[in-house]
């Protein structure tokens, strides 16, 4: 994402506003809401109304753990809530996840996983970790560590 141009980058994330801000002609808006320090990013009411009044071409939230019965989770609910909002209003979802989160626990459900086009993770689901994604329909994309990824 770094290398491309001219794109329109929408996040919560104060990592990924400073990595990406005056890099080839991008235009990087910062949500505003509640800082959450433990997450380094915005969060609450004031960040989903202004998540919601953005379409996005691409959405990639990421999650803190996979439940082979509901889908992707969250420890925090108001993290949840953003990306269960990110996910409505975006064309194309791709989720991001460490393997390690695959059948994890975590309290709050996030967005449908019916809405997720594509998982990038950094090593594809085994065994029966993977039936789920299979039976929602997801594709799932191995990104290796240097290597630029296309969504």
């Amino acid at each position: 994402m770094r290398r491309a141009n001219r794109l329109t980058v929408v996040s919560n994330s104060i990592g990924v506003v400073q990595t990406l801000a005056g890099i080839n002609g991008k235009r990087v808006h910062l949500l505003g809401g509640e800082l959450q320090s433990d997450e380094r990013g915005t969060f609450g009411h004031v960040t989903q109304r202004q998540l919601q009044r953005h379409a996005f071409d691409l959405a990639i939230p990421s999650t803190d753990a996979t439940s082979d019965n509901t889908g992707f989770l969250y420890h925090s609910p108001a993290e949840a809530d953003l990306a269960t909002v990110v996910a409505g209003r975006a064309d194309l979802l791709v989720m991001a996840s460490a393997h390690f989160k695959f059948g994890d626990k975590a309290p709050y459900v996030g967005p449908d996983p019916r809405l997720v086009h594509t998982l990038v993770t950094d090593a594809a689901p085994k065994g029966a970790t993977a039936k789920p994604f299979d039976r929602w329909g997801i594709d799932e994309q191995v990104a290796k560590a240097g290597e630029p990824h296309a969504a």
